[in-house]
């Protein structure tokens, strides 16, 4: 969005006809890149004054960025250093102005005036870009390698600028983690009510929120089976969580403590067997898979307003891999073979480590 100001007036400009095209980029005499796309259909009014409303994310290297315009009608990017990576995000319009706008900035040409009227909230739809210098095979580095979590940090930092988020995404992230890196280091006892009520606050931390369509915490399903000798007995399941995802199933969730020890230093044929309270856990959640996912599926389907076609996901959290005895290739087999079952495991340092991650980036910086 490219926003400018003369003594003829004010006015808003979509610059993505440039953004969308690709741009080779030239040697900066200073040393560094530049570059540089034409406007298509805009008229620039001389001697302009010019505002950009932009966030910026830098990726890699300490390369300084600035934004110009030209008297061509030529959007020119320099960036000063040949090894550089970094982002950008910018809305593709503003609110429009009012009368009492008009009024003010008619009396007040200051800078000041000007970008006071670019920190007002936002309309889609965004332009996002990024730009990396350097040698081929280093032009990826420094952004994440998970594409996924790059997007929806991106586009977190979106929906704070447009007012939908209260803190800065970097902000919130680093917190979660903070607070979720206490939770784990309590003390045993009190380990898994700590969690449990972090995640009440904050389930995003186990899903993504674009994933989930409600989360319930601790919800209570009775099963009655018939056994063989003809009398029926009631089992009450009640699972950490279970999240209704948005692809026509459930997941159903059980966190265990961070410190409950997952490997003995006994082996079964070269691999650490699982200890004790992970070989309960184990149980525990394939017990809930049997029930949702067997025969009295429909009973559970019934009590949570599913239809029948519905489905589950199992995942199980617990302990981390800081315990002196853990054993990367007994763990990856330990895991393996849940997952064969349809149940995923993971530590509490996978979420740890996301978090960490998501953070790095999400610190765009206005400009």
């Amino acid at each position: 969005m490219l926003i400018d100001w003369t003594e003829q007036g004010f006015s808003a400009r979509v610059i993505d006809s440039w953004l969308k095209k690709p741009v080779v980029g030239k040697l900066r005499p200073g040393g560094g890149r530049r570059l540089g796309g034409y406007f298509r259909n805009i008229e620039l009014i001389p001697n302009t004054q010019f505002f950009f409303a932009l966030a910026v994310k830098n990726y890699r290297g300490d390369a300084k960025t600035s934004f110009s315009v030209s008297n061509e009608n030529e959007l020119v990017v320099d960036v000063e250093g040949n090894d550089a990576a970094f982002g950008v995000v910018g809305p593709a319009q503003y609110y429009g102005l009012t009368q009492a706008d008009a009024e003010r900035l008619a009396q007040d040409h200051s800078a000041k005036a000007l970008a006071a009227f670019a920190t007002r909230l936002a309309l889609p739809p965004w332009t996002v870009g990024f730009i990396s210098t350097g040698q081929p095979e280093e032009l990826l580095k420094g952004f994440d390698p998970d594409p996924i979590l790059l997007a929806r940090s991106t586009a977190d930092t979106i929906l704070y600028s447009a007012g939908l988020r209260d803190i800065p995404p970097a902000v919130r992230y680093e917190v979660a983690c903070r607070e979720l890196q206490s939770a784990v280091l309590s003390l045993s006892k009190q380990n898994e009510q700590a969690l449990q009520a972090f995640l009440e606050a904050r389930p995003w931390v186990l899903v993504p929120e674009a994933d989930f369509e409600s989360v319930l915490p601790r919800p209570s399903v009775l099963a009655t089976e018939r056994l063989a000798n003809g009398t029926t007995q009631d089992h009450r399941l009640i699972p950490d969580f279970i999240y209704h995802l948005f692809d026509h199933q459930s997941l159903a969730v059980e966190i265990e403590s961070a410190t409950k020890r997952l490997l003995t230093q006994k082996k079964e044929t070269t691999f650490r067997r699982p200890a004790a309270q992970t070989t309960a856990a184990v149980f525990q959640i394939t017990s809930y898979k049997l029930f949702f996912s067997g025969p009295l599926g429909a009973q559970m389907r019934a009590q949570l307003s599913k239809p029948d076609s519905w489905g589950f996901d199992y995942l199980l959290v617990v302990g981390s891999v800081l315990e002196p005895d853990f054993d990367e290739r007994s763990w990856v087999a330990l895991r393996d073979h849940l997952k064969a079952s349809g149940i995923t495991l993971r530590t509490w340092d996978f979420y740890l480590d996301r978090l960490r991650r998501l953070a790095a980036m999400a610190d765009f910086k206005g400009t």
